[in-house]
């Protein structure tokens, strides 16, 4: 007899009845009773649960605030400039494409890791792309009104050997291509200077106007460098900040504290106390090195160098920026208060 055969059997009644349980009642009152059990058991393991959860949370909530480690650091002697880990150069990509070009500047101070005086230009673009060669320069000539082509002068300054460059500008969107322009005030015999305003590079077929109207007095032509690109620094793993007197008088000292914290869960070494350099807005000192004890920073820890800085008496009134960078022995860099450039005082008389 086939599966299907038995089951027609049973649904016409021609078996016989099937065998139940000897005292349905009681079978029945069992399996509540064990389904209640369960249900109290998950709910008293989701209350420990709980519990344990509340108890972690409020251990952690609990922990002490942590101390930082104050050390009271001594500088050594002035030293020369650090080897600083920068990013390798980049291979060669498609070129840029001059329309996508969407903001220039002119950058007319050098902040101490490394931005170079000359005019600077962003692409609005998600791919990486070249900008190679040398721009010409266009002004208007004063005397005559018209817009000309700038003679292009080479070799008229030497480039700051302070700076590094890679050339050409291989950048991705929104990073900083780079020239630098030098007036050239040195005129050959019998040619006499001109004056230009109104600036402007020609890229391609494209005219990008310098911004704020820059102009060349009494010169006779030109430098432009190629495009080129300051490749950034490598940064060390380490949150940096300045605590110092929010008024700071001209040529005089003043006590200033750097906070190095690290925030990871694991130790840092750092070899060594770094080299560092402080600054006043555009004007940084000179390099020095730290004296300290230590070699390394705790998970989770933060230390504080306390020191002393000094205000240049030629230092301009007004408000500034205290910078300070630290290179450690591999070359990372740690930069304190990068997120605002600086940590902002007043300097007076």
């Amino acid at each position: 007899m086939t599966v299907e055969q038995q089951l027609r059997e049973t649904l016409q009644g021609k078996t016989q009845a099937v065998t139940g349980w000897a005292d349905p009642v009681t079978q029945i009152e069992r399996g509540v009773r064990r389904r209640k059990r369960r249900r109290l058991a998950v709910q008293a393991v989701a209350a420990v649960t709980v519990l344990v959860t509340v108890l972690t949370v409020g251990l952690i909530q609990r922990r002490p605030a942590e101390t930082p480690t104050n050390i009271d650091a001594t500088v050594d002697e002035a030293v020369g400039v650090p080897h600083i880990l920068r990013r390798s150069p980049r291979p060669d990509r498609a070129a840029c494409p001059p329309e996508r070009i969407m903001e220039v500047e002119w950058i007319v101070q050098s902040a101490p890791w490394g931005m170079s005086t000359g005019f600077g230009a962003r692409l609005f673009t998600d791919q990486r792309c070249t900008l190679s060669g040398r721009p010409q320069l266009f002004g208007v000539d004063v005397a005559t009104g018209q817009r000309v082509e700038i003679p292009f002068v080479p070799n008229v300054a030497p480039m700051d050997s302070g700076r590094v460059r890679q050339f050409p500008a291989t950048i991705d969107g929104g990073e900083l291509a780079r020239v630098e322009i030098h007036g050239n005030s040195a005129c050959p015999t019998g040619q006499s200077p001109q004056s230009y305003r109104d600036l402007s590079l020609l890229i391609g077929d494209r005219q990008l106007d310098l911004p704020d109207q820059r102009s060349l007095t009494a010169v006779c032509g030109a430098d432009v460098s190629e495009w080129f690109v300051e490749p950034p620094m490598e940064y060390a793993s380490l949150d940096a900040y300045l605590l110092a007197p929010k008024t700071l008088r001209r040529g005089e000292d003043f006590s200033y504290t750097v906070q190095i914290a690290n925030r990871f869960p694991r130790k840092f070494n750092i070899q060594d106390c770094p080299v560092y350099l402080l600054g006043l807005g555009a004007q940084g000192q000179t390099w020095r090195r730290l004296s300290c004890d230590i070699s390394s920073i705790d998970a989770h820890r933060t230390v504080r160098f306390r020191m002393t800085g000094h205000v240049p008496a030629d230092a301009a009134v007004g408000p500034a920026k205290l910078t300070w960078i630290g290179v450690l022995p591999n070359g990372e860099v740690i930069v304190a208060d990068m997120a605002t450039s600086g940590y902002p005082v007043s300097i007076t008389q």
